[in-house]
């Protein structure tokens, strides 16, 4: 099985170019979903979260308020290294789970979608690495308009990630995503050619 690791910077475009391969063939594991798995009440992290950050971040059914853990993460750079302590490690061993899964039955390509692909130390499990990249007034803007985070916090989360820069140098492709679809869309294409051939 061939696995694809599709990277970038918030707002660069991760889900359109995981959607495009999903079209070309392949099944997709998003990271963030994964994440957000290990977070529920039966998930491996969920005790451990409590623990760290109090009942706090606990809505009125006893689920973790994603919206009051990510506030308090990103505003403190010590509890930003705990929650990634606590969660990358067991998002980890879901995506390595999902994997096997798919190589025994027979799947051919995975993608694996992640924002902090290099951050988390995941890159170690696919075979090609591809990066999105996007001018970072575009990416602000996408990611206002998505989710109604102040650039205040979109600027924050940025912080928390690689640069372009070093996602570049780390990626074996480099996508860049200025809103044209059609050549979006190609340069998937072609980074699909290479990779499956």
């Amino acid at each position: 099985m061939i696995t694809i690791a599709v990277t970038g910077g918030m707002g660069a475009g991760k889900t359109e170019i995981t959607k495009i391969l999903e079209v070309l063939g392949s099944v997709a594991i998003r990271a963030d979903e994964v994440a957000h798995q290990t977070y529920e009440p039966d998930g491996p992290a969920y005790t451990r979260l409590v623990n760290a950050f109090g009942s706090q971040i606990l809505s009125d059914n006893g689920c973790v308020d994603r919206q009051i853990l990510g506030t308090l993460a990103f505003n403190d750079v010590g509890m930003r290294k705990r929650l990634e302590e606590i969660v990358w490690g067991e998002t980890k061993r879901s995506i390595a789970n999902l994997l096997g899964r798919y190589r025994s039955a027979g799947i051919t390509v995975a993608v694996i979608e992640a924002a902090v692909l290099f951050e988390a130390g995941w890159d170690d499990l696919a075979d090609t690495v591809v990066t999105v990249e996007a001018p970072e007034a575009v990416r602000t803007r996408r990611v206002m308009s998505r989710t109604g985070m102040s650039e205040t916090e979109i600027r924050k989360r940025f912080a928390a990630q690689h640069s372009c820069e070093q996602r570049i140098k780390r990626a074996d492709f480099h996508i860049t995503n200025d809103g044209q679809l059609d050549e979006l869309s190609n340069a998937v294409h072609a980074v699909w050619k290479q990779v499956t051939k």
